[in-house]
């Protein structure tokens, strides 16, 4: 990986897997075309583990919107 151990990781991420939406219907439904990049749609458990099983320890995460749920995760490189 490109950040060292002790370098920090800030992800501000829309979790579109989290509860039925439109919007995540809708980026399903985009992800699909071939000319466009797939999106995953996380739920915020899923997103913190990703992040956890990535060698990262969660010092702070956060929800900073209800719809889609936001999710404001710092993590530090282990």
């Amino acid at each position: 990986s490109l950040l060292l151990p002790g370098g920090y990781f800030i992800s501000d991420t829309p979790c579109l897997g989290e509860k039925k939406s439109l919007v995540g219907i809708i980026a399903a439904l985009i992800s699909k075309l071939p000319m466009l990049p797939f999106v995953n749609s996380f739920s915020i458990s899923e997103l913190k583990d990703t992040i956890r099983n990535s060698n990262f320890q969660i010092v702070e995460s956060e929800i900073l919107s209800p719809t889609p749920p936001t999710c404001l995760i710092v993590a530090k490189k282990k």
